[in-house]
């Protein structure tokens, strides 16, 4: 039985994503996380992008 990583959560009102990388640096420790350091990279770029 594997444990699944905990959702992220977020409230995209708020202009703070530091959580996100904080999140990121953990998912690329977990070799368990599918990829979503990889989805949180896309998420930053638009931010940086886009904001």
């Amino acid at each position: 039985m594997s444990r699944k990583p905990p959702p992220i959560t977020y409230n995209p009102s708020k202009d703070n994503y530091d959580f996100l990388i904080d999140k990121q640096a953990e998912y690329r420790k977990n070799d368990k996380s599918r990829g979503l350091d990889k989805i949180i990279d896309l998420i930053l770029t638009d931010k940086r992008l886009n904001g």
